[in-house]
């Protein structure tokens, strides 16, 4: 009653076919996977901006005026979303002196800004209450008489 030991001629495993489709599979949805959730949690200001042609200008008409100089007169808070490294930076050098011991924390502060700035130095909004909580008694300062 011996039997001997049969095999079946097709193979079991590895079925190298398979497994690689398998594995090009799962990582191509792990990488997407990644993407996705990259791009979710990019803030505003960091993701890109899609560049836009500038308006074709008439030649005969004139150029408009440049923007009023923020160095001229005394300092006026920008509103919410109008502030600009320019305005932290004037502020820091008209009422910085008169805090020194925070000065380098201040200076810390403004270089952060020049980093999330735009091309124009217009600084994105939610930036806005950065600036009005660690610059509020240079705020308070210029906006004494």
């Amino acid at each position: 009653m011996w039997e001997p030991a049969s095999a079946d001629r097709e193979r079991v495993s590895p079925k190298p076919a398979r497994n690689l489709a398998l594995g090009a599979l799962l990582g191509a949805l792990a990488g997407l996977a990644l993407v996705l959730a990259g791009a979710l949690r990019r803030p505003t200001w960091a993701r890109p901006v899609p560049e836009s042609e500038p308006p074709p200008q008439d030649p005969a008409a004139p150029e408009p005026a440049p923007p009023p100089q923020s160095a001229a007169g005394p300092f006026v808070k920008p509103g919410f979303g109008d502030w600009t490294v320019a305005d932290v930076e004037r502020l820091l050098s008209e009422q910085g002196p008169a805090l020194p011991e925070q000065r380098e924390e201040l200076e810390l502060y403004l270089d952060s800004f020049r980093t999330v700035a735009g091309a124009d130095g217009h600084l994105p909004g939610d930036v806005d209450l950065v600036i009005e909580d660690v610059f509020a008694a240079l705020i308070a300062r210029a906006a004494a008489p």
